[in-house]
């Protein structure tokens, strides 16, 4: 197990399913065009995105605002007998951007916090000298939390979508 600055997580699904039914299924959730991801216009789909060729990247459409809401990257390759879809969740690139600023920020702070005033850090210690480091970790926190909860949530859409496409072909499939 790795320890990363940012929250990141892959996963791979594997459905005896052709990749064409897949990606048809799942498109059907995503809204392609006309609003971006920052002003969402009005839409019963789930993700806004796009999609080059059989590679998705696909962003949770929701009503709260949550900046550390995952980017997801959807690749189907097929083999004979089954479809695997990889899944990989990660921070948006401009969210990266920000949290490597502040963190850039904090640290320069925090060093020269403890370089002015080491003496005092030692002998009287005030919990002022270490609220940079407090904050870094509350960022640290409070950015895992959004992501992992945003990605919950989107994982178990994607699922479902997935899974009832799959009922839905193996049915259709019974029928003939």
């Amino acid at each position: 197990m790795t320890i990363s600055l940012f929250p990141t997580s892959i996963e791979t699904i594997k459905l005896k399913v052709p990749k064409n039914i897949l990606i048809k299924g799942l498109s059907k959730k995503i809204d392609f065009g006309g609003s971006s991801q920052i002003f969402l216009k009005k839409s019963k789909k789930q993700f806004v995105g796009q999609v080059e060729g059989e590679k998705f990247k696909i962003r949770l459409k929701t009503s709260y605002r949550n900046s550390f809401k995952p980017s997801i990257n959807l690749t189907f390759y097929e083999f004979e007998g089954y479809t695997e879809i990889n899944i990989e969740y990660e921070l948006e690139v401009v969210t990266k951007f920000f949290m490597w600023f502040f963190i850039s920020i904090l640290t320069i702070i925090q060093i020269s916090i403890l370089f002015s005033k080491y003496d005092d850090f030692i002998n009287n210690f005030n919990i002022d000298y270490i609220f940079p480091m407090l904050f870094f970790l509350f960022l640290m926190v409070f950015s895992r939390v959004g992501f992992y909860m945003s990605m919950g949530h989107s994982e178990s859409i994607i699922k479902k979508t997935l899974l009832m496409t799959r009922n839905k072909y193996r049915k259709e499939n019974r029928l003939n």
